[in-house]
């Protein structure tokens, strides 16, 4: 077996064990009752723009966002978005590798 089919197949388990932790955390994250809202209240986005300006809120609401992908259902969401992203990045790059050793390069027409 070639390093294509071996990128192809680790696409493959990448993929498959991502889908099945995303499951289990997702299932997990069911029986617990964590808070899982983000946002701000009216008061504390009003005393942060006081502080900071618009764009400090901005900020302050982006870091939530983040932290917030890495607990509960919103964590199973962010694995199976990250297993998928890496499979996808190893079947386009044994794509890739395919393509670039099947084309000549002008250096091999010259020489013949």
């Amino acid at each position: 077996m070639g390093f294509r089919k071996y990128l192809r197949l680790t696409g493959i388990i990448m993929f498959v064990v991502g889908l099945f932790v995303a499951g289990l955390i997702y299932r997990a994250a069911a029986f617990g009752n964590a808070n899982e809202d983000a946002s701000l209240p009216k008061r504390d986005v009003y005393q942060i723009e006081k502080l900071g300006g618009k764009e400090y809120v901005l900020g302050v609401e982006m870091n939530a966002w983040f932290t917030g992908l890495w607990h509960g259902r919103r964590l199973a969401y962010t694995v199976l978005f990250l297993s998928g992203a890496g499979c996808i990045g190893c079947f386009l790059l044994a794509d890739f590798l395919d393509r670039s050793s099947k084309t000549p390069s002008k250096f091999q027409n010259a020489n013949s």
